[in-house]
């Protein structure tokens, strides 16, 4: 990597690259400092951040342009890192940028700045998403064993994440070897979570009928349309087995 033009006795000091990506739950980004050419000369140099998107002391911790940013290179040492502290919470956000900045050198005039003296970083937040999903793949539940009586099956489905919002999300029924009518209760419904709430219930009604028929199955399926506030998770359809009582 290049950092800048220059004769055998100067020292170019910058970044060897632009711009950076982060997890929000790396906790410390540190970016290295860089001189190149003459190692001889000891200097120093600020190095501090710029809001973007990213909010200071709420996405990050910021470094002023002031003297406690400052960064010391002694003879010899090609390399220094400014470390910067990354705030983790649970709320997601979109990805979000802040710049990291070289300034005030002071050292002899050999020593010069790179073009390279501003970085982007970039937090990503992916782990706090809001997710939706079905707890499972396979439930099961058992038929009446009467007309008069009934059973109703709940099958849970799971927020995790950030549930600082609130969520919807469809849920509804699809005929596998069970009929839609004849041994279950055809639905679909639009579940909404309120902030803080992890699980709903999707209920549905098994139906009795009076012909042998073995284990039968339907489908509880997420969708099709995404959540609202939400993403969805590993499972979007679960089989429920409906156990023959005749």
């Amino acid at each position: 990597i290049v950092l800048g033009t220059y004769d055998k006795t100067d020292s170019l000091v910058g970044f060897n690259q632009s711009s950076l990506a982060i997890n929000e739950t790396s906790k410390i980004v540190n970016v290295p400092i860089i001189r190149s050419g003459d190692f001889s000369k000891s200097f120093s140099l600020i190095c501090s951040t710029k809001q973007q998107t990213a909010t200071e002391d709420h996405d990050y911790v910021g470094r002023d342009s002031f003297e406690q940013s400052r960064v010391y290179f002694q003879p010899g040492e090609k390399e220094k890192m400014c470390s910067v502290e990354v705030i983790n919470d649970d709320v997601f956000e979109a990805d979000e940028t802040f710049q990291i900045k070289l300034s005030d050198l002071r050292g002899p005039a050999e020593v010069k700045l790179s073009s390279m003296t501003t970085m982007t970083v970039t937090i990503l937040n992916d782990e706090d998403s809001c997710v939706i999903s079905l707890s499972e793949e396979v439930y099961y539940t058992e038929e009446p064993s009467t007309s008069d009586s009934s059973v109703v099956k709940s099958v849970p489905i799971l927020r995790s994440g950030d549930l600082t919002r609130t969520s919807y999300v469809r849920a509804g029924t699809s005929d596998g070897t069970a009929r839609a009518g004849l041994d279950y209760k055809p639905k679909t419904e639009v579940l909404k979570f309120a902030p803080g709430v992890s699980v709903l219930d999707f209920e549905v009604e098994i139906l009795h009928d009076y012909e042998r028929e073995g284990h039968e199955s339907f489908r509880v399926i997420l969708g099709p349309q995404d959540p609202v506030s939400g993403i969805f998770g590993k499972i979007k359809t679960a089989t429920v087995v409906i156990k023959d009582s005749v």
